[in-house]
């Protein structure tokens, strides 16, 4: 697709205040033209075509911000308000690449402003189709993820004293959930579904790799390559073993091993399954009862001493390895 114009707005941050040099998103001659909107970690984006008639056909490409940028809602009501200028309020394909808070935040944030104006078509990947059944179970897998990583960052969040190394872990969490829920705890599938909801068709458009380029009636010299994601499930690395707890290949182990971990600080004196453990449950000590100064089965060494020596003694003891890179467990 040749681009033979563009125009742009300034690469800082969006402000409430509306750049006074930003060129108007005009329908050029030929190609298209793109406008980023620089609300920082987000994305949205406004194309701009010239139909054979003459008249500009707009795209509008996500519109969100992610919660780690303060005073997002308001950057991104601003934008949406440069938006409803720049096209009167008619955007012919909106197109939600995927459901990440910092994506589609704006559908929902900014609803009151999104419900004037006129959207011909929503496109989606099939990803989010909930008629799909490979789609549905997808959902199931992620959802199953996010409740076990939400459950460990909410148990994180209330210890006190944490290492460098378990509050660095405790971070990574909290940016890995903020594309997945708003400041206030809003889910990001309601966002997805507000923006679904701007469609005046009955549903969204859903799309797939593999088929021909799509085409667009209104502008016959554009093709449209949809390039994922995949319906191969190794591609999307899930898991079919049903005894996994979190079936994602990516992200499943972490969270279980997490997981894992605090069960055992509340297993206090009940006993503890270990889940991921490779042997029998009939094989080795509890570790309920080697806290409890069980010695074990074997005469050759005292279990219960030996987990207190290593694992559960004075705080003090364990601190040189605590904030060792643990990265090769």
């Amino acid at each position: 697709m040749p681009a033979t114009g563009t125009t742009t707005m300034s690469r800082k941050p969006a402000t409430r205040t509306r750049p006074a040099k930003a060129a108007a998103a005009v329908a050029p001659a030929a190609g298209v033209t793109v406008r980023h909107y620089c609300q920082g970690i987000g994305d949205c984006h406004l194309l701009t075509f010239r139909k054979a008639d003459g008249k500009p056909f707009r795209m509008l490409i996500d519109c969100g911000i992610h919660v780690s940028i303060a005073g997002g809602p308001a950057l991104v009501a601003d934008i949406v308000a440069d938006l409803k200028k720049e096209t009167g309020g008619k955007i012919d394909i909106l197109v939600v690449t995927h459901e990440h808070w910092d994506h589609v935040s704006g559908f929902l944030t900014a609803k009151d402003l999104f419900k004037d104006f006129a959207v011909g078509d929503v496109w989606m990947a099939w990803t989010e189709n909930p008629a799909d059944a490979e789609a549905a179970e997808l959902d199931k897998f992620k959802g199953q993820a996010i409740a076990a990583l939400q459950d460990v960052g909410q148990k994180l969040d209330a210890m006190q004293g944490l290492s460098s190394y378990m509050a660095g872990v405790r971070d990574g969490l909290q940016s890995v959930l903020g594309f997945q829920f708003g400041a206030a705890g809003e889910r990001v599938r309601s966002a997805r579904d507000a923006a679904a909801k701007l469609s005046q068709k009955p549903t969204p458009t859903y799309f797939e790799p593999g088929g021909p380029p799509v085409t667009i009636d209104a502008l016959p010299n554009l093709r449209v390559y949809v390039l994922g994601p995949p319906r191969d499930k190794a591609a999307l690395r899930l898991e079919e073993k049903a005894s996994e707890m979190f079936p994602l290949a990516s992200g499943g182990p972490f969270a279980r091993a997490l997981v894992s971990g605090l069960k055992m600080n509340e297993a206090a004196d009940t006993g503890y399954v270990d889940e991921l453990s490779p042997f029998e449950r009939n094989v080795g000590t509890p570790l309920s009862a080697a806290l409890k100064g069980d010695k074990g089965s074997d005469p050759a060494i005292d279990i219960g001493a030996y987990v207190r020596k290593h694992y559960s003694g004075p705080v003090s003891a364990a601190a040189a390895m605590e904030d060792r890179d643990q990265s090769w467990r």
